[in-house]
């Protein structure tokens, strides 16, 4: 019998593996839908998967969860990078060295507001060390370099590990916190490697856009997306289970396995969405194509889903793409028309939350120290981009894996910034539920400071 521990162990590492940064926040809607279908998937009783959600979304603020599960990647690149602000990082070896300096050295938590962390939470460093130590380490010390020349020295004190903090405090998205002569208290979001701004999410995406989807749920902005442009989902839906149908009955000779598809085949997307089949049925489909068991759901999406996977990989079925782009086309040409003002007035706040524009002025540092940005607070930003002196424009186009909104940012006196592009797909699979959103940059100056930096005060 399995042990509860297993079972909520279990739950953790597939939550964090779905959730973009591999750190789940229970205050981002996003990540509590990632979590949810996660517990369904494991079969957990709703009353389970009731709880187990209550319980993180009313969870106190003054705790910092560190639990396995968590990419240590970023939570070693976090704490070596707070450790390089205090010295060498010559004496750190493995987990061990890094829980005995925390918190001689490094303060969970950020100034105004310390977190107690349990040696529990981070029992999953003890005697562990990770693959990419030394590259880590020398990731931290250059970005320490830099974090000295462009921002300050450290003056004094334990330097604050944030990231767990899960953007709970006015630090926002900042990693690290540092005292220094220039600015004070100020926090730096770090990245390993080349890394990435904030990636918005549907919900965020929208709600910045000022369209009225809701109670601010992606759940509830999905549905709003949904029934507002029907016609076109339904159209999607009708070409992709065709496809598959005309897929599936090439490859399988059996009139029986032929019946049972044609009889859950549903062309409308609610349907589609809900449509299920006994285990038997799932069976004789996935045996009379020469696919693997699948038990994991017996949804009539995730077969039609797993027998493109079957056929032809990671590649969509043949001309799938070319109608699937058909109706976004369709979609967003809607879309536009229908919240062009709307959208017009909410780019700059969508700039804004693709910048991670926060209560406190902060940095953004990664590429090893190369990229060090100055992140504006929402005062300062508010100040140097109202609508007068922000300059945007929005366009839309099909992308290789769905379809891309565009958005061109600038400053009436600082000229052109850059673009954002916020890709809608079908991130965990081909019509298995409403598109997720990932989002990009491209600027128009290797220094992004030469750009917000004007305003750094």
């Amino acid at each position: 019998m399995t042990h509860i521990s297993e079972i909520i162990e279990e739950i953790l590492v597939e939550w964090a593996y779905r959730v973009h940064d591999g750190m789940p926040n229970p205050k981002n809607a996003q990540h509590i839908q990632e979590l949810r279908e996660s517990m369904e998937e494991l079969n957990l009783p709703n009353k389970v998967i009731y709880e187990v959600i209550n319980n993180l979304i009313n969870e106190k603020k003054d705790e910092l969860k560190v639990v396995k599960g968590q990419n240590p990647t970023t939570v070693y690149h976090e704490v070596l990078c707070a450790l390089a602000m205090k010295g060498s990082l010559s004496k750190i070896k493995n987990g061990n060295d890094i829980l005995k300096v925390i918190p001689k050295k490094v303060k969970p938590g950020v100034p105004e507001k310390k977190f107690e962390i349990s040696k529990k939470d981070m029992s999953y460093l003890k005697d562990a060390t990770h693959e990419k130590m030394d590259a880590l380490k020398k990731d931290a010390e250059s970005i320490a370099k830099s974090i000295n020349k462009r921002i300050g020295k450290h003056t004094s004190g334990p330097v604050f590990w944030a990231g767990p903090s899960n953007d709970s405090t006015d630090y926002g998205a900042s990693d690290i916190v540092i005292k220094t002569k220039k600015h004070g208290y100020v926090g730096v979001s770090l990245k390993a490697g080349k890394g990435q701004l904030k990636n918005l999410t549907i919900n965020t995406f929208f709600k910045a856009l000022g369209i009225p989807f809701g109670d601010g749920q992606d759940a509830k902005a999905a549905t709003h997306f949904l029934k507002n442009y029907k016609e076109h989902w339904d159209g999607m839906t009708k070409d992709w289970v065709e496809i598959a149908q005309k897929e599936f009955n090439k490859k399988s000779n059996n009139d029986e396995a032929k019946d049972i598809f044609k009889s859950h085949m549903k062309t409308d997307w609610d349907s589609f969405q809900s449509e299920k089949m006994t285990q038997e049925e799932m069976d004789t489909l996935t045996d009379s194509v020469g696919m693997k068991k699948l038990d994991k759901t017996t949804t009539f999406k995730y077969f039609c889903h797993k027998l493109g996977n079957h056929l032809y990989g990671q590649k969509s079925y043949s001309g799938w793409n070319q109608k699937r782009t058909k109706h976004f086309d369709n979609i967003f040409k809607e879309f536009g028309d229908e919240y062009e003002g709307e959208i017009q007035a909410g780019l700059s706040d969508l700039f804004a939350r693709q910048m991670s524009v926060g209560k406190k002025n902060m940095f953004y540092a990664a590429s090893a120290g190369e990229t060090i940005w100055f992140i504006p607070s929402e005062k300062t930003f508010n100040k140097f981009f109202s609508p007068d002196d922000f300059i945007a424009q929005f366009r839309t186009e099909a992308s290789g894996s769905g379809y891309d909104f565009f958005l061109d940012v600038g400053h009436i006196d600082e000229g052109a910034i850059g673009t954002i592009k916020v890709t809608f797909r079908f991130k965990q699979g081909q019509m298995t539920k409403f598109p997720d959103t990932t989002s990009d940059y491209k600027l128009y100056a290797a220094d992004w400071s030469k750009l917000l930096g004007t305003f750094e005060k």
